[in-house]
């Protein structure tokens, strides 16, 4: 079972500082936020989303999704919520890429995951990250976590 230490700081950070936003568009006119690289990703946190369980809506994670412009990467990572910090648990995150700049249907030019392969594997603090090229492409990104045998998920929207 692998587990990844993460200040309790980021979790905090990203839960206080950014609102649950679910319309397609209303982070678009957003000032991005310089990341805390705390979680693996490098750049700007330009989105992030709420994984909160279908049965019981209790925000488990959250999904957080990087540009960085020096390198041209997106980065995705799951991360735990206070409620679950630190407990093992089924985590899972990954990133997508269209071949051009406009959105795409499967197959996906390129797609990683963690857990290789994509599915959930056992994490205590986060899934990922999982990197893909940016410039020049669509992306969007997707995690999951179960958390008391209640299943959670989130999408981020596609970023051109």
């Amino acid at each position: 079972m692998k587990l990844k230490a993460a200040p309790l700081s980021l979790t905090l950070i990203v839960g206080m500082l950014l609102p649950a936003v679910n319309e397609a568009n209303a982070l678009a006119d957003a000032p991005a936020i310089p990341a805390v690289a705390s979680d693996g990703c490098s750049g700007t946190l330009v989105e992030t989303e709420p994984i909160d369980t279908v049965q019981t809506s209790t925000t488990v994670g959250y999904l957080n999704l990087y540009w960085d412009g020096s390198t041209g990467q997106n980065c995705a990572t799951a991360t735990s919520a206070s409620v679950d910090w630190g407990v093992v648990k089924p985590m899972g995150v990954t990133i997508y890429q269209c071949a051009g700049s406009a959105p795409c249907s499967p197959p996906y030019n390129l797609q990683r995951s963690d857990p290789a392969g994509g599915g959930l594997a056992n994490y205590g603090y986060y899934a990922g990250p999982v990197s893909v090229p940016g410039a020049g492409h669509c992306v969007w990104a997707s995690a999951g976590i179960i958390w008391n045998g209640d299943r959670g998920s989130a999408v981020t929207r596609w970023h051109c």
